[in-house]
């Protein structure tokens, strides 16, 4: 797709094909884009996207050997089942999302049984898609077994599942291109806990209650300083709300500023609502903080996926989702000098579970066995 979901920008202006060696090329798909995820914009952007794959696929001059293909987004995931249907192309689904499931497993009472509702047509197309899918990969078996679930499919050798992984930037401090105000905003909290959060700023996660607890924090002590990184529907509304000098909201982060705020940062805050999708999975942000040693401190509750693994390797603690008084205890309760001499075992647990090594080796695994 020509839009970038995260950036929230067009990347590309046109449908092209861009050449990237011989007989290679990457196909880009003109999209509208949107400025809200949740919104009507939103939804005729991946129909679009859709329906123009689906199109561009039926025509092609050489039929694939295989299409694999994220899902979400529904509109394509559909597109290959009908490309399945139509002309025999087997197709991988990559299960991102525990979706539909999503849009109601956060909801109650009346608002949870007209999404339910709503989304009729999405869930029986959900199960079409993946009880036809050559193969079922993602990220974890507990997800891989979400998918499953859905289809009453037991694993038969052909699904599988594997660990997300993150390639940290090799740069010296030195050498990394960030701008003055962060530059800044580091200078002059040097000697504080500097907690951040890197993510969305939406309704899917508990981001508010870190906001309040952040603001209040800043007010009642001099040991605490945090960084926002990301864009969302609600980043305006919190970052004027809550506004402090000790309070830096960077918006959308290219990499070298990711990997300022990440060596600079002590605490990683993981604030994910407590539903079966995210009970069921490592998230990104888990491994990316790991990556450099961060304390990792969730919402999410002990026996989720992330919680015994946090709880096994000693890599953080806990806080009660929705609770700002309860976040900013835990925050007090810090030992910084314990944080500082365990931060070389997150990082080694960081290279066992989630370095690139370990990745190289699943995929060869994979490559010699499937």
């Amino acid at each position: 797709s020509s839009y970038s979901h995260y950036r929230k920008l067009q990347l590309y202006n046109r449908s092209e094909n861009i050449k990237l060696e011989k007989n290679k090329f990457l196909n880009i798909i003109k999209s509208p884009g949107y400025k809200s995820n949740k919104s009507i914009f939103r939804l005729v952007d991946h129909l679009i996207v859709g329906v123009k794959f689906f199109f561009k696929a039926l025509f092609f001059k050489e039929t694939p050997d295989l299409i694999i293909c994220s899902f979400p987004i529904f509109s394509t995931a559909f597109a290959c089942l009908l490309l399945k249907k139509i002309k025999g192309i087997p197709y991988v689904i990559d299960y991102r999302d525990d979706w539909p499931e999503v849009f109601w497993s956060t909801q109650k009472g009346f608002k949870k049984d007209v999404i339910y509702f709503l989304t009729f047509f999405h869930r029986i197309t959900t199960r079409l898609i993946l009880s036809n899918a050559y193969k079922i990969t993602s990220i974890n078996d507990s997800f891989l077994k979400l998918a499953h679930s859905k289809i009453n499919r037991k694993n038969n050798n052909k699904d599988f599942s594997i660990s997300f992984s993150y390639i940290k930037n090799r740069k010296s401090d030195s050498n990394l291109e960030i701008n003055s105000e962060l530059t800044a905003f580091l200078k002059n909290n040097s000697s504080k806990l500097i907690i951040t959060f890197i993510g969305t700023f939406g309704h899917i996660s508990d981001v508010e209650t870190i906001y309040k607890g952040a603001y209040s924090l800043t007010k009642s002590s001099d040991d605490f300083a945090f960084i926002f990184c990301g864009t969302g529907d609600k980043l305006q509304e919190w970052s004027s709300k809550y506004s402090s000098k000790r309070i830096l909201n960077t918006g959308f982060v290219n990499n070298d500023t990711l990997s300022a705020v990440l060596r600079n940062s002590q605490v990683g805050i993981l604030p994910y609502l407590n539903s079966e999708m995210w009970s069921s999975t490592i998230p990104n942000k888990f491994v990316e903080y790991l990556s450099e040693g961060l304390f990792l401190y969730t919402s999410l509750k002990e026996t989720s996926l992330m919680g015994e693994m946090i709880n096994k390797h000693s890599l953080g603690s806990f806080y009660d989702q929705g609770s700002e008084s309860n976040f900013v205890e835990g925050l007090n309760s810090i030992n910084i000098e314990n944080l500082n001499n365990t931060k070389i075992n997150r990082i080694n647990i960081f290279d066992k579970y989630y370095g690139i090594e370990k990745l190289q080796k699943q995929i060869n695994k994979l490559v010699n066995t499937q």
